[in-house]
């Protein structure tokens, strides 16, 4: 079925819609073993001049993202460790997630760890861009800890660092 949707994709609107970018996407971090959700259908219908571009994806289940979990309560140091370790694999297999905020890892009942939201990233080569995806993230838990007063201080962050760098080489 995927490689149906692939043609049937390329065939609509091209290989450069965003849908489908995302859609091998997923596919390429699930085969790295990066917990995202599991890409089910992409399309892109043309209109005109423009495309209307869709993609669905697997719910996961009983998992909810860091913003609604430290609005509650905090993290252990594991679990930041595990955040980290789940970055530093999406940036081994080569992938910048341009929008890398707490909105965008969610953590289930097993306290595993899972990214989202890649419809703006990108395949990326070299160096440098990692640092400035772990930047954003930063200064999203800085965001939302003045926005809602979300249980993070700046010794959880360490925690993911250290999961993240141990992971790394």
């Amino acid at each position: 079925m995927a490689s149906w949707l692939m043609i049937v994709i390329c065939f609509l609107a091209g290989k450069k819609t965003r849908s489908y970018q995302e859609f091998r996407l997923l596919n390429h971090l699930i085969a790295e073993n990066v917990n995202v959700p599991r890409p089910i259908a992409a399309q892109a219908i043309k209109i005109g001049c423009f495309y209307r571009a869709d993609l669905i994806s697997e719910k996961i289940t009983d998992a909810q993202d860091l913003v609604a979990i430290l609005t509650k309560q905090p993290l252990s140091s594991a679990v930041y460790v595990k955040i980290g370790e789940e970055i530093a694999k999406m940036h081994r297999a080569g992938v910048d997630h341009t929008d890398l905020n707490i909105h965008n890892i969610m953590i289930d009942v097993d306290e595993r760890v899972w990214i989202i939201d890649f419809d703006k990233c990108r395949y990326q080569a070299g160096q440098g861009w990692q640092k400035n995806n772990l930047a954003r993230l930063k200064r999203s838990f800085y965001k939302e800890q003045k926005k809602r007063q979300i249980d993070w201080q700046e010794h959880d962050f360490s925690a993911l660092l250290q999961g993240y760098y141990q992971n790394t080489q």
